[in-house]
C-alpha cells in the first residue's frame, strides 16, 4: 500500500531538470521534464512529466502537469497523476528568478499483478525553481 507520506517524498525526488519554452506575459508555454523517483521501500523509477501553462503576468502563471512517477517492482505498479499549480515569480535580474509552486497532486497507484490494488487521493504539491532566461531563441531554462 502506499502511504501520502511516500507520494510526499517521491513528489521532493522527482524532478532533478526542467526545459521550457520562453513565455512572455500572456503567453502559453509547454515543456517536458526528466528525473527519477522513489518509493519509502527503496524501489525507484525514471519518471517524466509534461507540463503547460499560462503565463498572466511577469510574475503569475497557471499550470497543469501530467506525471508518470514510473513503474516499481518489475513493471508490476505504476503511480501517475495529474498536478494543478499557482507560479508566482521574484525576479533577481533581468535574466534569472526565483519561482515558488503550490498547487494539488491527484494521484493513482496501481499494481497489476494479483492481488490487483488500486489506490487514488489527492495531496498538496510545493517547490522552489531557479529559471534561467537564454539569447539562442530556445527557451528557459530551470532547476526544480
Amino acid at each position: 500500500m502506499i502511504q501520502r507520506s511516500a507520494l510526499g517524498a517521491i513528489l521532493g525526488l522527482f524532478l532533478s531538470g526542467t526545459a521550457l519554452a520562453a513565455p512572455a506575459p500572456g503567453d502559453w508555454y509547454a515543456g517536458l521534464g526528466l528525473g527519477s523517483a522513489e518509493r519509502d521501500t527503496g524501489d525507484s523509477a525514471t519518471a517524466w512529466h509534461l507540463f503547460g501553462g499560462y503565463e498572466m503576468r511577469n510574475r503569475l502563471a497557471f499550470e497543469a502537469d501530467y506525471l508518470s512517477l514510473g513503474e516499481y517492482s518489475g513493471g508490476n505498479a505504476n503511480i501517475d497523476g495529474l498536478a494543478l499549480t499557482a507560479l508566482g515569480a521574484l525576479p533577481l535580474s533581468a535574466r534569472v528568478s526565483v519561482q515558488g509552486k503550490l498547487g494539488l497532486f491527484f494521484w493513482t497507484y496501481e499494481r497489476k499483478r494479483a492481488p490487483r490494488v488500486s489506490y487514488s487521493g489527492m495531496d498538496p504539491t510545493y517547490g522552489l525553481l531557479l529559471r534561467i532566461q537564454t539569447d539562442d531563441g530556445f527557451g528557459d531554462f530551470g532547476i526544480d
